[in-house]
């Protein structure tokens, strides 16, 4: 059976110390908290993007337009979608299972 060989870092590489982007404490505040629960509320908990095969419940709220780019946190600009969906649509971001909203799974 073969095994697979043990990943290497850089000596004192440690991927928890690393500077993160400035928009992620956003994403931790309360404001962001009170956004998310307005627009997961509007849209039923039911995920916007839906993308071929989605049948988990809504659980993160994703920006139609980047706030990188230009976008906005305005309701027009934000729909509900769940979190593979969302990987999906963002694999740079990470593709990790978990709300960045409510931080639970539904």
């Amino acid at each position: 059976m073969p095994v697979r060989p043990p990943v290497h870092r850089p000596l004192g590489d440690n991927p928890s110390l690393r500077p993160q982007r400035r928009s992620d404490a956003f994403y931790h505040g309360a404001a962001w908290q009170r956004i998310c629960a307005g627009v997961l509320a509007r849209d039923g908990y039911r995920c916007q993007i839906a993308l071929f095969g989605c049948r988990i419940r809504a659980n993160t709220v994703d920006h139609i337009i980047a706030r990188e780019d230009g976008g906005s946190d305005d309701d027009g600009n934000l729909r509900s979608c769940c979190a593979p969906c969302h990987n999906r649509r963002h694999p740079e971001k990470g593709g990790a299972l978990r709300s960045q909203c409510l931080g639970t799974e539904f």
